[in-house]
């Protein structure tokens, strides 16, 4: 029946179709020649890319093709869980390791620790090429669909976000939507020559910031002036952070950005590390946080379960003062929404927002849920 209906009916009919993670193109090439050839424009309308080998190969097929796609679109996971990675790194340092345990008695002779320092330097070369050439294609695939980008999910491995911005900068001058885990486009953080990996971009009006426990070093580094959001995402309108960890002095940095007195936020007097810039453009900053920690792994022995269980009393204790300042700013700002702590840490690899980005590809608004938000009124000093 689709072979009987003008091309010009078909674009309407894909464009409302095309909204998943690129299946639907996929299915339409297969059904007929004809389908095949007026579906093709809009193929790519939506995609997602999972995992390093996906993403090498639809940067190898955008080589083939005549124009470019007209994805709106674009999910990307280059992040392999951390039982990937750490297989991944025992493959490419698999020399280094094998020598460690055989000369662990004698690596202290200068000899020894030469050789153990190039075979590390090995391997690390190795981690950096295989980086590179994923954030090749990672730029490759952005430029190429530039054009037409509105709205982008972005998650990136440690060893590929390091390389992106030698791989160059990307221009999306469309771009209204980012959610971005793992560092991006702040590459710069990890680093120190290269350049970040996004130009001023004054279409983006919404960036979700995702962070894991391990990733929350990088975090702060979004709200310096000049070089964070105030410099890629100059007229943001609405900011999403979710899983950083306990840190009352973070709060207190945004709360700085967004013009509020820290002092009655905490009673006592609060000096700032570096300058915090957040885009007076703002109207609404959701605040997500992980969980206390909880350390997953049994202790060896009594000594490091004490170990454990005083950082764990630590961190409820700093993430317990830091959600009651997140209330007291709240409470002065109204674009401050605080959501209920997340269940779980944050996972490397996990797709744990595809259904906000499939949401999003529907076309249909995110919108928080209410019953999602804390409503805790704030302690009294």
């Amino acid at each position: 029946m689709l072979d009987t209906l003008p091309a010009e009916l078909l674009t309407e009919v894909y464009r409302d179709a095309c909204t998943d993670t690129g299946s639907t193109g996929r299915s339409l090439s297969l059904v007929s020649r004809y389908i095949r050839a007026t579906s093709a424009p809009l193929k790519y309308q939506s995609l997602a890319l999972f995992g390093r080998k996906q993403i090498l190969e639809f940067a190898s097929r955008l080589d083939n093709l005549k124009l470019p796609p007209k994805t709106r679109w674009l999910y990307i996971n280059g992040q392999e869980s951390q039982a990937e990675l750490d297989q991944l790194k025992q493959e490419v340092f698999v020399e280094y390791y094998a020598w460690e345990k055989q000369h662990r008695e004698v690596w202290f002779e200068d000899d020894q620790r030469d050789v153990s320092r190039q075979l590390y330097e090995m391997g690390k070369q190795t981690m950096d090429a295989i980086g590179r050439e994923t954030a090749d294609a990672v730029v490759a695939i952005l430029r190429r669909i530039a054009p037409t980008l509105e709205h982008l999910h972005i998650a990136l491995n440690e060893h590929t976000r390091g390389q992106m911005g030698l791989a160059g900068s990307v221009c999306l001058p469309k771009l209204v939507d980012l959610t971005t885990c793992g560092g991006f486009p702040l590459n710069s953080v990890l680093t120190p020559n290269s350049s970040a990996a996004l130009d001023g971009c004054p279409t983006l009006r919404s960036l979700h910031i995702v962070s894991t426990r391990m990733e929350g070093l990088w975090l702060s580094q979004f709200f310096e002036a000049g070089a964070g959001i105030t410099g890629f995402a100059p007229y943001l309108t609405h900011l999403h952070l979710s899983g950083f960890c306990a840190s009352e002095r973070f709060i207190l940095d945004i709360a700085i950005g967004l013009g509020v007195n820290p002092i009655p936020l905490t009673g006592l007097a609060y000096a700032p590390i570096h300058t915090t810039a957040i885009p007076t453009t703002v109207q609404s900053i959701a605040l997500h946080p992980a969980p206390p920690l909880k350390v997953r792994r049994e202790p060896g022995d009594e000594h490091e379960e004490m170990e454990i269980s005083e950082a764990e009393g630590e961190d409820w204790v700093e993430h317990t003062m830091m959600l009651a300042v997140i209330r007291r700013l709240r409470q002065r700002d109204k674009r401050v929404v605080l959501l209920n702590m997340l269940e779980e840490d944050t996972v490397v690899g996990a797709n744990n927002y595809l259904d906000e980005w499939l949401h999003k590809a529907s076309g249909k608004p995110w919108v928080l849920n209410a019953s999602s938000i804390d409503n805790v009124p704030p302690e009294d000093l």
